[in-house]
């Protein structure tokens, strides 16, 4: 029996419409949405970022704010209840939730985590903002929403209509990923992740190309979700690897001898699906950002020449994008 690989990622629905806008409508639907129970990544739609349980501890009062997606435990969210009343817990701790803190809702509070004491300031709800973001409204006064600030902390504001930082993707945060091959390709530019050549020494460049079955362009993934190694069938050894070592926005990609570090790990963030007829995943393949485990700010990009680096991830930037197509063990 092959061995799973349960990859912790996000889930961006109905991908295309998520492309980020310079000016967004008021809310579609102010009526409370049901959600259905279960674990989610809750990602600013301001930031791009994710909501975090910092340090991923768990105690009263730890703060809670956005960072990037690492696919950790202080990023999953444990979401129970109904439409009227949400409890919206990480899976980092036991029994503790997100809480607006202090015995009354009031704007401009601070957003941490409290034992679950059963209370309005830690029960929530969800108004649909657009067909793929929500407004996360506090249960004790609906006025008050889950805001975040501009270095990332989280606290509930008084709503107003149009204001990104008050807009959150909640989207289904599990998908059940065989380890095997793969094939990358580019939604930026429609080609394929592979080695140059299908070389085999350390420093070979890795770019894209138009599809040719070769094991330069096949990859075989494999370890815990979020320090994944990718390596081309075309080397003995070799692994992707971001070049230098320290990780930094616009450092090349290339293969290298496994080092067992953070330029040659990573974790993937599931945004989407994409259509193409495909047998796998009832007819889609999936959309991945590809972060790199030693920076997860860092993702696999095309830059404005078509190589590949790693950059800063920017919120659906068709260029850091990759659809992963399964090719088999």
């Amino acid at each position: 029996m092959r061995r799973r690989l349960k990859v912790l990622l996000l889930v961006a629905a109905m991908f295309f419409s998520m492309l980020p806008q310079q000016t967004r409508e008021a809310p579609a639907d102010n009526s409370y949405h049901p959600l259905s129970e279960g674990t989610y990544y809750i990602r600013s739609a301001y930031n791009g970022k994710a909501l975090d349980v910092q340090s991923g501890a768990d105690y009263n009062t730890c703060n809670v704010a956005t960072y990037w997606f690492n696919g950790s435990n202080a990023q999953l969210w444990e979401i129970t209840g109904n439409s009227s009343s949400y409890r919206i817990k990480p899976r980092c701790t036991v029994s503790r939730v997100l809480n607006q803190y202090g015995d009354y809702v009031v704007s401009g509070h601070n957003v941490n985590l409290w034992d679950d004491i059963y209370d309005p300031t830690q029960r929530w709800v969800f108004t649909q903002c657009s067909p793929s973001s929500f407004i996360i409204r506090c249960a004790g006064d609906p006025n008050c929403v889950l805001d975040v600030a501009s270095n990332g902390n989280v606290y509930v504001s008084t709503y107003q209509p149009g204001k990104t930082s008050q807009e959150w993707y909640v989207n289904p945060a599990e998908v059940v990923l065989s380890e095997g091959n793969f094939r990358f390709k580019s939604v930026g530019n429609g080609n394929y992740l592979d080695v140059q050549n299908g070389a085999d020494y350390n420093g070979c460049n890795v770019g894209t190309y138009t599809f040719n079955g070769s094991g330069a362009q096949t990859w075989h993934v494999s370890g815990p979700s979020n320090w994944l190694k990718i390596k081309p069938l075309c080397t003995a050894n070799r692994v992707l690897n971001q070049y230098g070592y320290t990780v930094a926005s616009g450092n090349n990609v290339n293969i290298w001898d496994d080092v067992y570090d953070g330029t040659v790990r990573w974790t993937f963030e599931f945004i989407g699906y994409w259509g193409n007829g495909s047998t796998q995943n009832g007819g889609y393949d999936c959309v991945f950002a590809i972060h790199c485990a030693g920076n997860p700010a860092c993702v696999l990009s095309l830059d404005s020449y078509g190589n590949v680096c790693v950059q800063e991830q920017q919120l659906f930037n068709r260029s850091q994008l990759w659809v992963l197509e399964y090719v088999g063990n």
